[in-house]
Parts: structure tokens; sequence; C-alpha cells
């Protein structure tokens, strides 16, 4: 099913292609400008997809010039947070030994005090400092065939902890060798976040962006709603709800555990991983959805909602968060629970 002007989305895997089915960008990597008058750019990034709408005519000459500078604006964001290059900003802080204050660039800088402020907010539930158990559990940049055993997952924990990443005036320092930052549930929401402001100094103000599912829109396309429909957890990609990006709450973020598992000789574990426990979260919330003002918190809250499990609409509804969560029913059905302000603002379908 294809929703004129609207996005389809997946909820995201952790640094895998996305199965994404964008009508407004079309499918595939390239240029084009439709007979709507609509210029669509796409390519990859951070291990998924990224696509660029901008409702404007735009010359032909200018096409290499605007895709140039997204793809240099998104090689920034990863050389600063992939944990996937070894050189990259965020990697060499990780290799350092502790203690050793190491001084970081102003985007770093932006989203580590935002991974801090809601690591502390739910009280490391949504944990920066997962990286180790990331990687123990085969989500990271080495793969592994075999589940982790508890005496690894308990020597792992000794290494997770916000408490032991401390940001400063003049840096970065933690205070243990062995702790690492994983910025991937907030990365992809900031990279998103400065595909817009760019787009804005380039004089666009008509454009949907989109990675990897996180998504901004501004404007209109062509005086209508940019649109985004919200699937469903389940094989036959349903529809839940088609949501208008408009107003002041234009971000959107998703995050799920029904797509992105490792399966270790019968036994599945999901990407969203525990940081109380070292374990894959096992909660009936499937799905998470996250609408703010900005993606790059949108994808930090969305990922700290689906840690929460059951208790996410109490968070949600504290904090004054625009969320729907999709939950099992524990029988072949859903359940969908929406916070406050997302039916103040969006309805419930």
């Amino acid at each position: 099913m294809i929703l004129v002007a609207s996005v389809l989305l997946r909820f995201h895997f952790i640094l895998m292609p996305l199965l994404i089915l964008v009508a407004s960008f079309l499918l595939g990597c390239g240029n084009a400008q439709t007979k709507a008058n609509v210029a669509k750019f796409s390519g990859q990034t951070m291990g998924t997809y990224w696509h660029v709408s901008i409702a404007s005519e735009i010359a032909q000459d200018d096409y290499a010039e605007i895709e140039q500078r997204i793809e240099q604006m998104l090689l920034e964001v990863n050389q600063s947070m992939s944990t996937y290059i070894a050189d990259s900003e965020l990697s060499r802080f990780n290799q350092l030994p502790a203690n050793t204050l190491y001084p970081i660039s102003e985007n770093l800088r932006t989203v580590m005090t935002a991974g801090l402020k809601i690591s502390e907010m739910t009280q490391g539930y949504y944990d920066i400092t997962v990286a180790p158990l990331v990687n123990l559990w085969g989500f990271g940049a080495k793969k592994i065939s075999a589940k982790p055993t508890p005496e690894a997952i308990e020597q792992t924990m000794a290494q997770v902890g916000f408490e032991h990443v401390q940001l400063n005036q003049d840096g970065l320092i933690k205070d243990a060798d062995a702790v690492q930052v994983d910025l991937s549930s907030i990365a992809k929401g900031f990279g998103v976040d400065q595909l817009a402001h760019l787009l804005e100094s380039l004089g666009y103000s008509d454009y949907l962006v989109e990675i990897g599912g996180e998504v901004v829109a501004s404007g209109t396309k062509f005086n209508q709603p940019w649109k985004v429909a919200i699937e469903k957890p389940a094989q036959d990609r349903q529809i839940q709800q088609v949501i208008e990006l408009k107003g002041e709450y234009t971000a959107l973020a998703s995050s799920g555990n029904y797509r992105n598992f490792i399966d270790y000789e019968g036994a599945r574990a999901v990407h969203t991983l525990d940081p109380k426990t070292g374990y894959p979260v096992l909660s009936p919330l499937l799905a998470v959805t996250v609408i703010g003002e900005d993606c790059m918190h949108a994808d930090a809250y969305a990922t700290a909602l689906m840690v929460l499990g059951e208790r996410a609409p109490e968070f949600a509804q504290t904090h004054n968060l625009l969320a729907l969560m999709i939950f099992s029913d524990g029988k072949e059905g859903f359940e969908v629970v929406y916070s406050p302000e997302f039916i103040k603002k969006f309805g419930e379908k």
C-alpha cells in the first residue's frame, strides 16, 4: 500500500539496512525530480538509508551541490559518533584509559549532553554506556555465534553505568578503562536534525528528511501536510495510524523489537538491552513512536520507552511525551496505548 505524499515507516534496525517504503521519495538510491516538482535525494549512512524530499523547484545544476552537502554532513556525524569507525571521535574516546580528559567537538557535546540527561531521567534504564553489552550480545560491529554466559554478562555489567562518564566544559572523562559509550540510540535523530538545519541554511523550508525511520518535516508538500504512516508490528504490515507532521511537533522517531533480533539455537535475543540486568528486554511492549520538536530527543526517548516496557506509559505521561505505544495483548493481537499529550495533539485511532 502506498500513501501519497507520505512515508510508510518501519521500526528501525540498529546498524542494519532499514526496510521502508518511502512514497514521497520513491525506492532506491540516486536523484530524480517528479512531475510534482518534489526533489528527491537518497543514499546510505549509519548502516541504513537516508532520504530527503524538498518541495521546491530546484535547478538541475544545483542537484549535485545539494547531494554533496548532504553527504558531507552525514560523513561528519558518522565520523564523530560511529562505533563502527575505529578512528571516529567517539571510538577514540572509548579506547582511552580511565581518567584521561578528552576534548570533544560541539556536535558530540550536544549529543552527549542529551544522552546523559535522559540516562539520568530514566535512572539508567536508558544508558549511553551500554556499548559493552551491545558487543557482548552480538549487536555491535563484531558478530558472535553463542549466547553470552551468565558469568560474562555479570562481568560486563561492571562496565556499564552512565555515572562512569563525566562531561565538563573541557571535554569527556571516564573512571574505568572498559567503559564505552554507544550513541546509536540518538545519533540518527541528531543526524536528521543536522540535515534539517542544512536545508534551512540552503534556503529550503518545505522538506521531509528521514534516516533509518527517524523523521523531521518542515512546511508543506505544495500546501499539503507531510504525512507519516505508523505501522503495526505485524507480518502483514498493516498501518496503525497516519500522522500529519505540522506545527511545532515535526520530528518523529520509532523503535521496536519485533524485527531486529538474533536467534541463539532457538533462543531469541532482541536488540533492546536492559542496562539494569544485562539481558535483552522481555516485555509485551513491541513498538514505540515518539513525536517531538527535534529528532535527537525523540530518538532517545523512543529507545528509553522500549527499555521501560510496561512502565513506559507512566514515564511518557510524567514527562509529557507525545508517545504511541503498541503492546502485545498476550494472544495474537495488539493493544495501543497513547500518552495524554499524544491524544491532545494527534488523537487516537
